[in-house]
């Protein structure tokens, strides 16, 4: 559905659904469909905006611009401002995997996970991780200070670790999980990754 067919709010009675709830796009015909009613200008690429539309889908709430402006610049590959339509469909393809990953750790179903999924998931795909780092982790994530994790905030902080995990195995040549580093080494790579 693209959401400038509606103007204005949504009546009030149209149910109000969870982009996590949405039905997913199973073939590159649906996605370049998807892909033409999100891109305003025609010019067979969509800006950011236009991805906040894509991600937004039936939900109503937009979705978080830092999370748009983070899976953009993952995917605007040749800093153009725009995304082509082969881009939106490593994009999408991303965030539909990342969307099922969330969905098969909320035991509740429901658009949030707890700090003990976040820790079982990110421990799956990254490395073990101390109680102490894990609540730091979903402390610089989590801005809405509840105690559950939204699918937004999963993505931000599971793009961050596949990032700084990428740069930490690049540092880690003999492959054994230690890396030594000096000062401006250490500031760099987390600059890097921010």
């Amino acid at each position: 559905m693209d959401l400038r067919e509606k103007k204005g709010r949504p009546s009030s009675f149209i149910e109000r659904r969870s982009s996590m709830h949405q039905k997913p796009i199973s073939n590159e015909a649906q996605l370049l469909q998807r892909f033409r009613n999100i891109n305003r200008n025609s010019k067979g690429e969509i800006v950011m905006s236009d991805l906040q539309i894509a991600l937004s889908d039936e939900s109503w709430t937009p979705f978080d611009i830092n999370v748009v402006k983070i899976l953009f610049n993952l995917y605007d590959h040749n800093q153009s401002g725009g995304i082509g339509f082969v881009e939106f469909c490593k994009l999408w393809n991303s965030f539909e995997k990342l969307r099922n990953k969330f969905r098969s750790y909320t035991k509740t179903n429901t658009d949030e996970i707890t700090v003990n999924e976040l820790r079982e998931t990110l421990s799956k795909d990254f490395s073990p991780f101390s109680v102490r780092l894990l609540n730091s982790i979903f402390k610089r994530f989590n801005v809405s200070q509840t105690e559950n994790v939204k699918f937004e905030t999963y993505i931000k902080c599971w793009i961050t670790m596949e990032q700084l995990t990428r740069q930490f195995r690049q540092l880690d040549k003999d492959k054994d999980g230690f890396v030594e580093l000096d000062f401006n080494s250490y500031v760099s790579l987390i600059f890097t990754e921010l």
